[in-house]
C-alpha cells in the first residue's frame, strides 16, 4: 500500500458523525407532542469544514472539490445505514465511529469520482478514483451487511499515448482489520491477497507478476503496440509452455490463437484457438497437418508490433 498515497482525513468519520446529529434532532422533534404535525424531512448530511483563505477566483474549483469530498463522505456514510437503522441508532452509530475512526482512504481526500453499488450477495461496493497527471488510482471498498469491510482493493493506471489506460499494479486485501493503513503496511504479508504488477522492461514488452496468498509467483512477458494493446503473451509452467497470438480485426482484438508446447513432450505441441464471434471455442487443431481455421490477415497487427 506504500506506492499509493495516503490520506490525511477521515471521511467516514465525518459521515457518521453528522447522521448522529442528525438522529438526535429527530428524536427532539418526535418528544414534542406539536411536532407530529408538522412534515417528516429526509436525512441530511452536513459539512461543518469551512474553507479559508479562498479568493473569489479560486471559488468555483474550491467548491467542486468541496462537493467531492461531501459527495464521498456520504456515499462512505452510506454504508453503514443498514445497520444502523435496525437497532438502537445512537448506540450502534457512537459503536460505529469510535471504530472507523482510524479509517483512511489511500489515494487521497480529493476524489475525482466515487461510486456505490449493491452486490448480488448483499455486500456494498464503494469505488473512488483519483486521477494525477497520467496515473489513475482506483481504491475498492467491499462491505458486508454488518457494517465490516471485509476487502480492499487498490489499482494504478496508467495513460497510454491513445487515451486509454493500462493497468500497472493491482493489490487485493483481505481479513477483518482492514481499517488502519499503518497496519496493512507493517504485515502486508498478512492482508494481501493477491498481487498483479507490470513492469516494461522495454519499447512493447512488459513483464507481469501474479501472486496468490501462500502461492508461488506467475511471471507472463507481453509484448504490445505502442498504445499498450497486447499482440503476444509468453507464459511458461512445469508442465508447458504457451505462446499467445492476440488476433485483431482492425482495431478490435476477436480472439487468441495458443501454441502449447509440453515440456516433456515438445514434439506434441499443438494450438488452441478461441473467436467468441464466430462460434469457437478452445478448438484444439495441429497446423502442420491442417490449415489454420480462420483469416491471416487476423494475425496483421501481430507481425507489425512483435
Amino acid at each position: 500500500m506504500t506506492e499509493i498515497q495516503s490520506s490525511n482525513n477521515n471521511l467516514i468519520t465525518q459521515a457518521i458523525n453528522n447522521q448522529i446529529k442528525t438522529n438526535e434532532i429527530n428524536k427532539t422533534q418526535i418528544t414534542n407532542p406539536q411536532s407530529d404535525k408538522k412534515e417528516i424531512k429526509q436525512d441530511t448530511f452536513e459539512n461543518t469544514t469551512t474553507p479559508k483563505n479562498i479568493t473569489p477566483k479560486e471559488n468555483n474549483k474550491s467548491m467542486k472539490i468541496f462537493n467531492g469530498i461531501l459527495s464521498t463522505a456520504i456515499c462512505l456514510g452510506l454504508f453503514f445505514l443498514p445497520d444502523i437503522l435496525l437497532g438502537s441508532f445512537n448506540k450502534k452509530s457512537k459503536g460505529l465511529l469510535n471504530k472507523y475512526k482510524n479509517f483512511k482512504p489511500v489515494i487521497g481526500e480529493f476524489v475525482t469520482s466515487q461510486k456505490q453499488e449493491r452486490l448480488k450477495n448483499g455486500n456494498l461496493k464503494i469505488t473512488l478514483e483519483n486521477i494525477k497527471d497520467k496515473f489513475k488510482y482506483q481504491e475498492i471498498i467491499i462491505g458486508n451487511k454488518q457494517g465490516n469491510i471485509i476487502q480492499r482493493i487498490l489499482i494504478k493506471k496508467e495513460e497510454m499515448p491513445n487515451g486509454k489506460y493500462i493497468t500497472r499494479l493491482v493489490k487485493s486485501y483481505k481479513g477483518k482489520n482492514l481499517i488502519n493503513n499503518a497496519e496493512i503496511n507493517k504485515n502486508e504479508h498478512k492482508y494481501l491477497f493477491k498481487l498483479f504488477r507490470r513492469s516494461k522492461v522495454q519499447n512493447k514488452e512488459y513483464k507481469t507478476l501474479v501472486q496468490r496468498q501462500n502461492e508461488s509467483p506467475k511471471i507472463t512477458r507481453f509484448f504490445t503496440t505502442s498504445n499498450g494493446k497486447p499482440v503476444f503473451r509468453i507464459n511458461e509452467n512445469e508442465i508447458q509452455k504457451e505462446n499467445m497470438a492476440f488476433l485483431y480485426s482492425g482495431d478490435k482484438c476477436i480472439g487468441t490463437d495458443t501454441q502449447i508446447i509440453p515440456i516433456n513432450n515438445p514434439e506434441n505441441q499443438y494450438n488452441i484457438l478461441t473467436i467468441p464471434k464466430a462460434g469457437i471455442r478452445n478448438k484444439v487443431y495441429d497446423p502442420t497437418k491442417e490449415e489454420k481455421p480462420y483469416d491471416t490477415s487476423l494475425l496483421t497487427k501481430f507481425m507489425q508490433n512483435f
